[in-house]
């Protein structure tokens, strides 16, 4: 971006200061009489500017000649000593005409009449307001008029500019963008070609870029059928103290670099940055964003857009992260684990959605980083790097099935000090899955997963003191039960198993079930065969609902082709 600063003067052309040759007026009627052969001619000066009027007549000799003030014909106002050829006038203080008469002795002639005018000095008025809305990397823009209305100034001159910009002399437009903040003293001329202004003196600042503006910035933008097929995206930014930026933004699968310098200010207060489409005909992407200078909120949209053709602008929204400096996120830093539970979009017990509940499960840094992992109900398997917004507010965004879906969606932290757990996650994500080739090999859901809404509710996890069974499940034989319905089952299931002391699954002898039970991560896994298939589950402790949920994965046959469906499965006390 550029920061454009104009400055403007005005003044009056250069006078051709000695009179130019002319034809004699007429023909004398008396043979010999004096006839002008070079007419005396006006200009243009500055007030403090001498000047030689000339003329010269020929005829008959001696001829005598006599200068005088005012209009051709008025004798009124002959300058003392005036009687040659030429005529040097030390200045004037308002607009002066002159002539002169030639005589001999066969009579006389009176020259035209030459009329100088002052030139107008150009004027520079303060720059207001100077550079006090203006910071580094930011555009600024400003001008600085003359105040006399004449014509305009040619040359212009600005001493003690800021580093970065620069100044078209004969435009007085300065260009570029500051660098370094600071507090600058400028000197300010503007010129014509026969004056040259008083110099205006004025100080200029640079502001430090806002906290709000610099660092680092995560966000999603929202789900468009033409612009991302549906997929949503994620962008990320980081902007330099000198208002240069770097990031990516996703359309689908396609992760696009970016780069730029923040530009102009808006009226409400906000600072604007883009990524421009290449020139040509075809579609291609447009990014545009405005960073609220007063809290760092990160607002934009995303088009394709051609010479000839623009999509329908698609929402963007970004988090900052405030917490690499003093402040921190202490209360909500630590290790958390989800449930992803399907929303009222989801029709239970139709197999073209997964009926199982997936998790998701990571970290927040002391520095406002966010690691996320998800396992989506049909086993598919991401993670995602982004950060903590300052409302404790985190973006998630997975690609996955080779670009064909993604999941994606806003969750909120909250703290109580009142809970065990502490610190809260919750928010929800939407979750789609294109029908895949023909030729696919896929197995999983191959025709797709219709766009649907996962609830997402969890917590820190709480790791188990010693001898402390999960979800303070009692020392007892049987003391839980293992539920699994849906995924191509004809009935659901009941096993019946012991969760220890040591937080370690005793299975009796004959039940076809398998449990590993990690108590660091609240997570569990293992295997189950009911209906002649085996299948692989997956789930999470959630000590807010007082039960462990998840789901399996299980063929619907024995062949080696069939479809893999997806079921729920509940771990709880019995």
């Amino acid at each position: 971006m550029t920061c454009r600063l104009f400055f403007t003067a005005v003044s009056s052309l250069a006078a051709v200061v000695l009179a130019g040759l002319a034809n004699a007026a007429a023909a004398s009627a008396t043979p010999g009489a004096p006839v002008f052969e070079l007419q005396p001619s006006g200009g243009t000066v500055a007030p403090s500017q001498s000047f030689t009027l000339q003329a010269l007549a020929s005829g008959q000799g001696p001829i005598s000649y006599q200068w005088y003030l005012g209009v051709s014909g008025d004798v009124s106002n002959p300058p003392y000593g005036a009687t040659s050829t030429t005529y040097g006038v030390g200045s004037i203080s308002a607009a002066q005409s002159y002539w002169v008469r030639a005589s001999n002795s066969l009579g006389h002639v009176d020259s035209v009449t030459a009329t100088f005018t002052l030139s107008s000095i150009p004027v520079i008025t303060p720059l207001k307001p100077s550079f006090d809305q203006g910071s580094v990397g930011w555009m600024v823009a400003r001008e600085v008029h003359a105040s006399v209305a004449a014509a305009g100034a040619t040359q212009f001159q600005v001493d003690g500019l800021p580093a970065g910009l620069v100044l078209n002399k004969f435009t007085g437009s300065i260009t570029g963008v500051p660098k370094v903040p600071g507090t600058y003293s400028l000197r300010i001329v503007a010129r014509n070609v026969t004056s040259i202004s008083q110099p205006l003196l004025t100080s200029v600042v640079v502001a430090p870029l806002s906290p709000n503006v610099r660092g680092t910035f995560c966000g999603l933008i929202e789900r468009d059928d033409n612009v991302n097929n549906s997929l949503g995206g994620k962008f990320s930014l980081t902007v330099a103290s000198t208002g240069q930026y770097t990031g990516t933004f996703s359309l689908g699968g396609t992760v696009l670099p970016f780069k730029g310098a923040l530009g102009s200010v808006q009226d409400d207060g906000s600072v604007r940055g883009f990524v421009g489409p290449a020139q040509g005909k075809k579609l291609q992407p447009y990014l545009e964003f405005f960073i609220d200078a007063a809290d760092g909120r990160l607002t934009g949209s995303v088009y394709l857009m051609s010479e000839t053709d623009m999509s329908a602008p698609v929402a963007l929204a970004a988090v900052h992260n405030i917490w690499t400096g003093d402040v921190k996120p202490s209360v909500y830093a630590g290790n958390y684990s989800a449930t992803l539970l399907g929303g009222p979009d989801l029709i239970p017990g139709d197999e073209a959605y997964p009926q199982g509940v997936g998790y998701i499960t990571g970290s927040v840094s002391m520095n406002g980083l966010v690691t996320m992992s998800a396992r989506l109900a049909d086993n598919t398997v991401a993670t995602t790097a982004v950060i903590l917004g300052p409302d404790q507010s985190i973006p998630l965004h997975w690609v996955a099935y080779s670009g064909t879906g993604s999941a994606q969606g806003w969750q909120k932290l909250t703290y109580s000090a009142d809970d065990a757990q502490g610190a809260f996650i919750d928010g929800g994500l939407t979750w789609i899955k294109h029908p895949q080739p023909a030729r696919s090999t896929v197995r999983s859901y191959k025709a797709g997963i219709p766009l649907h809404h996962l609830v997402t509710m969890g917590s820190k996890i709480v790791v188990p003191a010693h001898g402390q069974i999960e979800l303070g499940m009692p020392d007892r034989p049987n003391n839980a039960m293992f539920y699994v319905g849906g995924g191509g089952l004809r009935l659901g299931g009941a096993l019946s198993l012991r969760v220890t002391t040591s937080n370690t699954a005793q299975i009796a002898r004959g039940i076809p079930l398998a449990v590993t039970i990690d108590a660091l991560a609240g997570k569990f896994s293992g295997t189950f065969t009911l209906e002649g298939q085996r299948a692989v589950h997956y789930g999470i402790f959630v000590p807010r609902v007082g039960r462990a949920v998840g789901f399996f994965v299980r063929p619907t046959s024995s062949s080696a082709t069939s479809p893999i469906l997806s079921g729920s499965v509940t771990l709880m006390e019995q």
